[in-house]
């Protein structure tokens, strides 16, 4: 009920592997209307630091798949959000 899609040449991931244009993800949340996220907007210097080939915004468009008239909200940070984003990005969040 998740999905998340490369539409970039190459699009930056902390995990290993490669990349590429056309990659899809499907995952499942137990509640789509409000997503987990990992990452979104502005990679901060810090994690740029930390993960030196990454771009300054992250590559990755994603969705949810939701029922007729159900409104997607704008999410929770994951486990996974530790990783070390600009405030911009922290404050699109709210």
């Amino acid at each position: 009920n998740i999905w998340v899609f490369c539409g970039h040449e190459q699009c930056f991931a902390p995990a290993a592997g490669e990349f590429k244009r056309g990659q899809c993800w499907l995952k499942y949340q137990e509640d789509p209307s409000n997503p987990h996220v990992n990452m979104r907007g502005e990679y901060g210097e810090a994690y740029r630091r930390t993960h030196p080939t990454a771009p300054e915004m992250v590559q990755w468009t994603a969705g949810s798949v939701v029922g007729a008239g159900q409104e997607v909200g704008n999410g929770t940070w994951s486990s996974r959000s530790h990783w070390k984003l600009s405030r911009r990005s922290l404050a699109a969040m709210v």
